[in-house]
Formats: C-alpha cells, structure tokens, sequence
C-alpha cells in the first residue's frame, strides 16, 4: 500500500493537533483525542480493505482462488481487534496503529 496516505493521515492529525492546542493546554486530552482519531482512521482503512476482500476484487486484480480464505484466515485476528476498535474506540488502540503502518498482505 502506498504511504502517502498514512503522511496524509498524520497531517490531519497534526492539524487537530493544532486545533486542541487553541482550546486546551492538556496534553492529556491531546493525546487521547489524537490517539482516538488515529484508531478510528486505521481500523477503517484495514475494515475497509476486508470489506473489499470480494471475488470480484480477487478476480480483477488475477489473485488465485482461495485468496479470500487464506486471507481472512492468516489476518482474523487483526479483522476481530479491528472490528472491536470500531465497536469499543478504547481498546487495542496501540495494536491498530502499529499494524495499519506496518500492513502489507502476503
């Protein structure tokens, strides 16, 4: 996956960042809220990328059949924290994070 995308993302982030620093002086609420927004952006950018995970997509893109399987096998784990992210925004958020920079399907 191209990294523009996670630079863009961070430059929202920043830029958030910024906003809180003119409401607030509390590098709690700072963090927790970039943190929060961080989680919410990665984990529906890799629950987006499952929901995508279709036999047309497979198709189109030359993948070998059974690619869906062998996916949602491998990464159910990251599927199910992600999934748990959208659900509870409070939880596994260092996980999502660190996986959506780091994510590549093999």
């Amino acid at each position: 996956m191209d990294k523009t995308i996670y630079k863009e993302l961070d430059s929202v982030v920043e830029g958030i960042k910024r906003l809180l620093e003119d409401y607030t002086k509390s590098k709690i609420l700072q963090e927790f809220f970039s943190d929060q927004l961080n989680t919410f952006l990665f984990a529906n950018l890799i629950n987006n990328f499952f929901i995508n995970l279709t036999k047309e997509n497979v198709k189109e893109h030359g993948l070998p059949k059974g690619y869906i399987g062998k996916i949602k096998h491998k990464y159910k784990g990251i599927h199910n924290d992600v999934r748990q992210a959208l659900r509870l925004p409070f939880s596994k958020k260092e996980r999502i994070i660190t996986i959506a920079r780091n994510w590549t399907v093999q």
